[in-house]
């Protein structure tokens, strides 16, 4: 199953994201361009078949832990 690594904006609260594609050969060299840009890795990877399940996932994720507080 494809695992899915995600980046977000610092103080955005999650709002401006973007993710990767581990298994991509260009990994490491667009992870690298992302923290220079000044994303921050969020959380650990996220396993999905599809990035829209990814997406759903780390969203859900959010609102879970906005929903504990």
């Amino acid at each position: 199953m494809p695992k899915y690594q995600f980046f977000c904006m610092p103080d955005s609260n999650r709002q401006k994201f973007t993710y990767l594609d581990m298994g991509s050969n260009s990994f490491l060299d667009e992870k690298e361009q992302l923290l220079k840009e000044g994303f921050e890795i969020e959380d650990d990877y996220i396993l999905a078949q599809t990035p829209q399940e990814a997406i759903e996932k780390f969203q859900s994720n959010f609102t879970y832990a906005a929903q504990e507080y």
